[in-house]
């Protein structure tokens, strides 16, 4: 069905990727993670544009996708070989406890897929915030503010919910509304075993920070529901990832910090505050280092998250005259005073 289109695109990105020669030498799982951000700027990017136009309909969305789609699968034939699809995954030389980790791991993520695809979006936040703005948007074909009393659906960062109106509008259900977050469960445990990987652990240090990640209680039941939650923490691990690796490996692509920081930032606020320290890290290690001349990296870094939130802060400076908005700001757009 259309809805899948999506993740055919990110299929094709990944397997691009793969082919290109600046990630010849990176791990599958690094390869991965530039290919969710890539896909993430699309989302934004589509929805975006279409916003502003008034076009978010299925007709629309399904020939932006279909562009995508056809397009990266004419790069990738263009430079196909026999190693395009070849995958060197064992686990025979895991030990037992790494065997243990790992089965547990994808059994949890296996539970979780099917109650993400089974049960339709039910929490109390699905049905007064995250789905309630997403039905909206698909009323007035657009992402402008509209009159309502529960102003955090139109001031809070809205990616998490563009990506559902995305899958919603080309699958004309909510039947993956809650895969979403699952999808982004299962990238958030790469990520952390990556971050695991920079700091030197080992095999068993990854598999278990993993492991530990998939078992946190809260983070079972988000990942079957329409919350924010790992959206936000798969982007903001991405960015640290990057934002670290680009300091141990100056060739490192600095423009995935700056996307994954941006789109963290247009997901979740308190991921404002969780970044500044690790900004503020990487301006610290520039200075010790007497690289000054890389400042203007870091710059480039926050220009690039600023103009991917650039939309949301203008639509909430255009209401209520803040770009981050509040519930006092939005009175003034209640229904009450439309009346």
């Amino acid at each position: 069905m259309p809805g899948i289109i999506p993740l055919f695109v990110l299929v094709l990105i990944f397997l691009n990727l793969r082919q290109s020669k600046s990630f010849s030498n990176k791990s599958q799982r690094e390869i991965y993670l530039a290919a969710v951000i890539i896909w993430g700027t699309i989302f934004w990017a589509i929805t975006e544009t279409l916003s502003l136009f008034s076009r978010l309909d299925f007709s629309t969305l399904f020939i932006a996708w279909a562009f995508f789609l056809v397009t990266f699968l004419v790069i990738f034939s263009g430079n196909f070989n026999k190693k395009s699809f070849s995958f060197s995954i064992s686990i025979s030389g895991l030990t037992i406890t790494e065997k243990a980790l790992l089965a547990g791991t994808v059994f949890i993520c296996l539970i979780t897929l099917v109650i993400a695809l089974k049960a339709p979006p039910n929490t109390w936040d699905s049905m007064t915030y995250h789905m309630s703005r997403v039905e909206h948007w698909i009323q007035n074909k657009s992402l402008l503010h509209y009159p309502t009393t529960i102003g955090r659906q139109l001031y809070n960062p809205p990616f998490a919910e563009m990506l559902i109106l995305n899958f919603q509008i080309l699958s004309k259900s909510d039947i993956l509304a809650n895969f979403v977050q699952w999808l982004m469960m299962v990238s958030s445990l790469l990520a952390v075993s990556l971050l695991a990987k920079l700091f030197q652990a080992n095999r068993f240090g990854q598999l278990l920070a993993s492991f530990f990640a998939v078992t946190i209680s809260v983070g079972i039941l988000q990942s079957t529901s329409t919350q924010n939650d790992y959206v936000a923490s798969f982007f903001l691990s991405a960015f640290v990832y990057f934002l670290y690796k680009s300091i141990t490996e100056p060739k490192t692509n600095k423009i995935f910090c700056g996307l994954s920081l941006g789109l963290a930032w247009l997901t979740k606020a308190t991921t404002y505050i969780f970044s500044v320290p690790f900004l503020v890290w990487f301006l610290y290690r520039l200075i010790c280092g007497k690289k000054l001349k890389e400042i203007l990296t870091l710059i480039i870094i926050v220009f690039l998250a600023l103009i991917i939130n650039f939309g949301h802060f203008a639509r909430n400076y255009s209401v209520v005259g803040s770009i981050f908005g509040s519930e006092k700001h939005l009175k003034m757009h209640s229904l009450e005073n439309k009346s």
